[in-house]
């Protein structure tokens, strides 16, 4: 059995957050993604899978703040 990690990501869609992401991604982390941008999050999944196909990412669209 695979003891697979999984980071939770908040404001993945820019900056910090997707920078985090990537270097996690190089870790073999799975994700949960959030931030408000859905557009920014599918790419950010997309190219997260295309780096690593070995990984599961899922992604909510909300805002923290409300």
């Amino acid at each position: 059995m695979t003891n697979m990690k999984t980071v939770l990501i908040t404001g993945a869609s820019s900056g910090i957050g997707r920078d985090i992401a990537l270097q996690f991604s190089k870790e073999n982390f799975n994700f949960v993604l959030v931030s408000r941008r859905e557009n920014l999050l599918v790419n950010l999944k997309n190219e997260l899978l295309n780096n690593n196909p070995n990984i599961s990412v899922d992604y909510f669209v909300c805002d923290l703040r409300e």
